[in-house]
């Protein structure tokens, strides 16, 4: 994980100082949690499968109250996809059992201000790579790669740019949309970050996404990361 010290940002990038918004000090996670991670919380915590489906790159195996999960070999690094605003929110509430502390999906300034802000230069960028262009090297979108990479994949290596936000965060643009836990109507629930199926436009730090689906129903572009409370 990564800080976020807390502080006022330009949220949706207005113009105006005077409508910028406080946000408190949190850690957010530098990379979107891996299909590996996600089955630690499948074999620790489901044993009825209820935060899993069949479109998930995780076997399952056994019965009804005793089920066990494996990883498809060589997507271990693979950004979950398939997961509800709910099967998030199990994992959260799972996580912070087993390592301590309150973890929580992301609100969509939180996950707005680790993907685009730069108070030192006090700019506010357009893409979540510390970048106001877009481009192949940068990140996964537009079908560039034809379909997800393994988080944190643009990281200096192979032909990629290290690909961060200012405050460390990678893939905050394109891969897999984020869930948050903002309110888009309703009961559903704000996305964030683009795919890697969409164009520039959705994958810009400012967009905002409702699935048009109620928050128990999966998506294979949504995946999550995780922010932290500090004490």
């Amino acid at each position: 994980m990564v800080p976020v010290p807390g502080g006022w940002f330009p949220y949706q990038n207005v113009s105006q100082p005077e409508d910028w918004i406080f946000v408190d000090s949190f850690l957010i996670d530098k990379y979107e949690v891996t299909n590996q991670f996600y089955c630690q919380f499948l074999n620790d915590a489901d044993p009825n499968a209820e935060h899993w489906t069949t479109e998930m790159e995780i076997d399952r195996y056994g019965d009804y109250g005793n089920f066990y999960y494996t990883v498809l070999s060589g997507r271990e690094s693979y950004p979950i996809r398939y997961v509800s605003f709910y099967d998030a929110n199990a994992f959260s509430e799972w996580r912070s059992q087993v390592e301590g502390g309150t973890y929580r999906l992301p609100t969509e300034q939180e996950w707005e201000k680790a993907a685009a802000w730069d108070p030192g230069e006090e700019h506010y960028y357009i893409y979540g790579f510390h970048q106001d262009s877009i481009g192949c090297s940068w990140c996964n979108y537009n079908n560039c790669y034809g379909g997800p990479l393994p988080v944190g994949s643009f990281d200096g290596t192979g032909g990629k740019e290290d690909a961060k936000s200012y405050y460390g965060c990678y893939d905050m643009s394109g891969n897999v949309w984020e869930w948050t836990s903002s309110i888009w109507s309703g009961d559903k629930r704000v996305l964030r970050s683009g795919a890697w199926d969409d164009e520039a436009r959705y994958c810009t730090t400012s967009m905002r996404l409702s699935t048009g689906f109620g928050p128990s129903n999966p998506g294979g572009e949504h995946g999550f990361r995780l922010v932290l409370d500090l004490e």
